[in-house]
């Protein structure tokens, strides 16, 4: 949060210097996009995009090479991902343009730093979508941000929708979303997998960077052991003694900072990162 709130006074400063362009707040978008259209997919497995990326051979060591490669032709699972947010420098309470470069290029960043992570796994689905701002989260939740973020939240439910429906032939998948994604792919969960028959198709849902309280889901289960599938898994990194502080579930929702779109009666789920199980430490060399 800190960091959020040094990069959003930077932010007022430029604007201010600007006459504030950028302030200017619209009505959230309301035409539905075609996911139907490639252009609106950030990534696809038919074409190359940043989602491809994989490290240099000499960057990693050789016993990590054989897993680091992008498999994405060959693989037997799919993953959809939703990125975080890039829609940065405006003071607007606002949904992201999709033909802005600098938002563009965000996305395009995300992709290469997180979705291609999974790319020796699934077959990377990443769409488009009209993400609310970063001022957004900082507007105390108004009437103004949940129109925002509601409207970002139907685009990303119907490139989920586009996907299953007609690119994912009845193929597993995996959810990978960060931040605002994650947030985005709780709603994915609750309306769309969440004791539904999908629910038998998911691999496992990666929920990071987001507070998701454990009493978000009626059926879904948190993953807790290393080879369990069909489950949840959640982390986002705070400093040691710094606010929220209940990261891994020490707090109740209510008392951290939280998304509308998650129940906050139940404390935070934190699944350890290191030793895939619910809380608790990890050496560092496991990392």
């Amino acid at each position: 949060m800190a960091r959020l709130l040094s990069h959003l006074l930077f932010v007022a400063l430029a604007a201010l210097a600007s006459g504030c362009s950028g302030c200017e707040e619209a009505d959230p978008p309301s035409t539905p996009l075609d996911y139907a259209d490639d252009a609106y997919w950030a990534a696809l497995p038919n074409k190359v995009d940043d989602a491809d990326s994989v490290p240099a051979p000499g960057s990693v060591p050789e016993a990590l090479r054989e897993t680091l490669v992008d498999r994405q032709g060959s693989a037997a699972v799919d993953v959809f991902y939703v990125h975080p947010t890039t829609f940065i420098e405006t003071l607007a309470t606002a949904n992201g343009p999709l033909d802005d470069m600098a938002v563009n290029l965000g996305v395009d960043e995300a992709l290469r730093w997180q979705a291609s992570a999974f790319n020796y796994a699934g077959a990377i689905f990443a769409p488009r979508y009209r993400q609310a701002s970063l001022i957004t989260y900082a507007d105390d939740l108004s009437g103004d941000a949940d129109a925002v973020i509601a409207a970002a939240r139907r685009d990303v439910l119907a490139a989920f929708d586009q996907y299953i429906a007609d690119r994912s032939h009845g193929r597993r998948f995996i959810l990978v979303g960060h931040s605002q994604g994650a947030e985005h792919l709780v709603a994915v969960l609750r309306e769309r997998i969440d004791g539904k028959p999908l629910a038998e198709r998911m691999v496992a849902a990666y929920l990071l960077g987001e507070f998701v309280g454990r009493d978000t889901f009626a059926h879904l289960e948190f993953c807790a052991a290393p080879g369990q599938t069909g489950c949840v898994i959640s982390w986002a990194t705070a400093r040691e003694g710094a606010a929220p502080g209940g990261a891994c579930g020490s707090k109740t929702l209510s008392q951290c900072i939280a998304s509308t779109q998650n129940t906050r009666s139940g404390p935070a789920l934190c699944t350890n990162p290191l030793t895939w199980r619910i809380g608790g430490d990890g050496p560092a060399s496991a990392h």
